[in-house]
Parts: C-alpha cells; sequence; structure tokens
C-alpha cells in the first residue's frame, strides 16, 4: 500500500499495483497517471474550463492556468470553445460564471477514475 498526501490534506492510499506511472506539474498543479486495467492512464479529478465574462467580452480559462486561453465578444461562442476543449481534454469539466462568482451553468465530459473506482 502507498499513500500521497496532497497540500489540501487529502490523503489518496492504493495498492502498490495501482501506484502512479508518471507524473507531470503544470502551474502548481500536479497531476498523476494511474495503471488501468487495460494498460491505459487515467488522470484522477477533472480538467476545469471557466467561461468567465469580462468588461467587453467572454473569456475560456483552463483551472491552473495564469492566463486565459481564449477571449470572444459572446457568451455562446466562449462556451463553444470551452466544450472543444473538454471535449478533447477527458475527463472535464465547463463551468459558465455571471461575473459575480455564481456559476450560471455546468457541464461534463468523461468519466473520472474516482466514480470508476466508487468512490
Amino acid at each position: 500500500m502507498v499513500a500521497f498526501t496532497f497540500k489540501s490534506g487529502v490523503i489518496l492510499r492504493m495498492p502498490m499495483w495501482q501506484a502512479p506511472v508518471g507524473t507531470g506539474s503544470a502551474a502548481g498543479v500536479l497531476t498523476v497517471g494511474f495503471r488501468g486495467t487495460a494498460g491505459k492512464t487515467a488522470m484522477l479529478g477533472r480538467h476545469v474550463y471557466r467561461v468567465h465574462p469580462t468588461e467587453q467580452s467572454w473569456t475560456v480559462t483552463k483551472e491552473g492556468e495564469d492566463q486565459p486561453r481564449v477571449g470572444f465578444a459572446d457568451r455562446e461562442a466562449a462556451i463553444a470553445a470551452a466544450v472543444r476543449l473538454a471535449e478533447a481534454d477527458e475527463p472535464a469539466k465547463v463551468t459558465v460564471d455571471n461575473g459575480d462568482g455564481t456559476i450560471a451553468e455546468e457541464w461534463l465530459f468523461g468519466s473520472d477514475l474516482v466514480t470508476k473506482l466508487g468512490a
């Protein structure tokens, strides 16, 4: 049995055969791949794409990145771009906020490892 402790205080325990096959770091976010039964790696958690209004446009930002990926003049175009990014980056989630921090809409793409493990 191996255990990983994350900054949030969450402790993840798993059998040695499920131990990470690789780690990567981007903008301070730790990504860990785990061996699957079919020899694939799976991500723990979801990539989150946020659609957010600014004074004159709508932006799409991936959680953990400092700068928006793209900007659009209207909400619908920003949502369409975020959905395309999420579909290509499963498991993922798109959230749309109203500019005041409340989430107006949210979509999930793919299934995450936690759901598959029944946790």
